[in-house]
């Protein structure tokens, strides 16, 4: 940015941020998104249960001979299968709607709870459905209806699951006692081929062991809900204390920012006068100056400047944390063209310091912010020349690894260490062996390399070479074609 002269009137532009009070932004808790994420599981393991139910009925009719009739009636596998069948058909619908809910952005833990009741109704009529027509009160598999109850458990309120609870009780009940009553036709199971007698018969007219059945397999539902939802409350508990957790994170970071954003405004404005009036003094002023005060002049300007560019990082920094896409202009670039460009800019620098900078590139396109990219690549080399000792290399690299663009600065300059590689990112963070070679940094450098990367869906990374040096390097997504290569 500009710097301001003491003839120029500083401008003091409303500070770039937002006075309100800091929210969680708009949009799904940890609670719903894992209860979006539930239900669209369970969906999926209902089509495993049915196919694995179709398959058991199918061995059972023809591999092992097991028959179901209704009194004189000739044994028939129909029913059970056409209730298969409409499994897979509701579930079709519900596996539709959930992808709905959770691309659509029609997501709400109302909508949630209706679509999961939804779907325990429909199981719990199903199965039970199915075993009236597999033998009804004889069937072992009866207990397959107490499967829904962990269903409700994990996705519904507690009050609502035990609501499931009285209605798949309220189902056994009305199965059992019709069958016994006559009300509903009995389903014989006939493990002959239907050659000889029923193996199973009379139970369902047994009001002991009906009332038996009934009674357990209520007790067992409201137990199970019990079990399953005291479980589920305890996580839910911990979803939503992660939840508070994430929120006072987030809004330690948008303070942060703001801090960041609101001192870098304030504090530029004054830096850049004091900035102004030294550079004046010290042209003005200087025959009538002694040289120990012309160089503590010297001193104070060096240090305004540097303190003046900590500022400009700072705000660069916060702009890139609060708001990337606004900060963003992407555009089709050539990532070699940006490379050779920084090369040119810095060569004599390089040959000042007796160093050899050289190039290796091949076209690279890729679709970024070219500023911003070419400020990283900036970094890269200006930190390479810097901590590189005289008479050491400096190569710069631009090649591609479908489907990245990369780009790789290498030095033999003073490398990293293990502790310094693993921390080089983080904001503010200086290596030891870089201060001792330069004492002046802010530590925001690298970290703005890493947002900007980030932010345009890339890879950065640093590691030591073998031979001694450091290896710097990014890599972003490569552009399809040209704009002026596509068909028009």
């Amino acid at each position: 940015m500009p710097e301001s002269s003491d003839n120029e009137p500083v401008e003091l532009a409303t500070p770039e941020v937002d006075t309100e009070p800091f929210d969680c932004e708009p949009g799904l808790s940890i609670t719903e998104r894992e209860l979006v994420e539930r239900l669209g599981w369970f969906t999926h393991v209902r089509w495993l249960m049915a196919g694995g139910t179709l398959v058991l009925l199918l061995f059972c009719w023809y591999g092992l001979g097991v028959r179901f009739h209704v009194a004189n009636m000739p044994p028939t596998l129909r029913p059970a299968i056409y209730i298969t069948c409409l499994i897979f058909l509701y579930n079709a619908v519900f596996t539709v709607l959930v992808r709905r809910i959770r691309h659509g952005g029609l997501t709400s833990q109302r909508r949630i709870i209706l679509l999961a009741l939804a779907q325990l109704a429909c199981d719990m009529l199903a199965v039970t459905a199915l075993v009236h027509h597999t033998g009804g009160m004889a069937n072992y598999f009866l207990i397959l209806v107490l499967l829904p109850m962990g269903i409700a458990s994990e996705l519904l309120p507690q009050s609502l699951a035990y609501l499931c609870a009285a209605g798949a009780s309220l189902l056994i009940n009305a199965m059992a006692w019709g069958e016994y009553s006559g009300v509903l036709e009995y389903v014989h199971v006939d493990l002959s081929g239907g050659i000889g007698e029923s193996v199973v018969c009379g139970l369902h007219a047994d009001w002991v062991y009906v009332l038996q059945v009934t009674s357990s397999m209520t007790a067992m539902s409201f137990m199970m809900v019990f079990i399953a939802s005291a479980i589920s409350t305890r996580l839910r508990q911990r979803e939503h204390e992660l939840e508070n957790a994430y929120c006072r994170l987030r809004h330690t970071g948008e303070a942060k920012s703001f801090f960041m954003r609101k001192a870098g405004h304030e504090m530029r404005a004054p830096l850049a006068a004091i900035v102004s009036i030294l550079d004046a003094v010290g042209q003005d002023a200087a025959p009538e100056l002694s040289d120990q005060q012309q160089r503590l002049m010297r001193r104070a300007s060096l240090r305004s400047k540097a303190l003046m560019e900590m500022v400009n990082d700072l705000r660069r920094y916060a702009r890139l944390r609060a708001a990337p896409k606004d900060v963003l202009r992407v555009s089709y670039r050539a990532l070699n063209e940006l490379a050779e460009q920084v090369v040119e800019l810095f060569r004599a620098q390089a040959a000042t310091a007796k160093l050899d900078l050289s190039v290796r590139i091949e076209p690279a396109p890729v679709t970024a912010d070219e500023e911003l990219i070419k400020q990283v690549v900036i970094n890269f080399v200006t930190n390479a020349i810097q901590y590189t000792p005289a008479g050491g290399k400096v190569e710069v690299e631009v090649r591609m690894e479908k489907p990245w663009a990369v780009l790789e600065v290498a030095d033999t300059g003073i490398g990293l260490s293990e502790t310094a590689r693993r921390r080089l990112f983080e904001e503010f963070y200086r290596s030891p062996e870089a201060k001792k070679t330069f004492r002046d940094g802010t530590g925001l450098g690298l970290s703005i390399c890493k947002r900007i990367i980030d932010i345009h869906g890339g890879q950065i990374s640093a590691e030591s070479r073998p031979g001694g040096g450091s290896l710097f390097s990014f890599r972003l997504p490569l552009a399809a074609t040209c704009p002026m290569d596509r068909p028009s």
